[in-house]
């Protein structure tokens, strides 16, 4: 009987963490999220409460920006190419306005190729970096990663004998610290965008 209870104790005791773990691994801060306020101290409106408007990504370290560059290559280089101008609508976000209209031809060039090769969605997977490479001080401080990876592909490949990878590439990114229109800091934004 002691050994039932027992069995039955851990089954539940296993499941429950199971369960809270899949609960708080997939919530995304929303069931603890609260509203932050600020209270006035100085001034003609001493005790004046006031919500304060929080940033989505405030701060910025090397581990926050090589994790914004590292998503950002995969966005662009991962093509989904069922529509080309959709694509590249899609991936302008991540680019500085002056730069895009350089960065633009090269990428709509390739995505171009792809798909005359029959290639739908492209995955890019990374093998190595981001590796910091250095910064240039400048009006704006920018920061230069190298990343490596591994296409692979999906789509029309009947008629290919070969595996699903299909090359890898070598990329120099450099960023620097974008805002929106409000001027707060949105993360980073590409200045450079170099595939060997």
């Amino acid at each position: 009987m002691k050994t039932g209870l027992t069995l039955v104790a851990s089954s539940l005791t296993l499941v429950g963490t199971i369960c809270l773990s899949s609960f708080l691994l997939t919530d995304n801060g929303s069931s603890f999220s609260r509203d932050v306020y600020s209270v006035s101290v100085e001034g003609e409106d001493v005790g004046a409460v006031e919500k304060v408007q929080t940033l989505d990504k405030p701060i910025l370290t090397p581990e926050t920006i090589a994790t914004n560059v590292q998503d950002m290559v995969v966005d662009i280089e991962s093509m989904k190419l069922s529509n080309i101008e959709a694509f590249l609508e899609a991936i302008e976000i991540h680019f500085d306005d002056e730069y895009w209209k350089q960065a633009k031809e090269d990428i709509k060039n390739r995505a171009e190729f792809y798909f005359s090769s029959n290639l739908r969605v492209i995955e890019f997977i990374v093998t190595e970096g981001p590796i910091f490479i250095g910064a240039r001080h400048a009006d704006k401080i920018e920061w230069t990663y190298y990343i490596k990876g591994n296409y692979h592909r999906t789509g029309l490949i009947e008629d290919r004998g070969d595996a699903t990878s299909f090359g890898s590439n070598e990329l120099f990114v450099t960023v620097r610290e974008a805002h929106s229109v409000d001027g707060n800091p949105i993360g980073v934004e590409i200045v450079k965008y170099l595939v060997l």
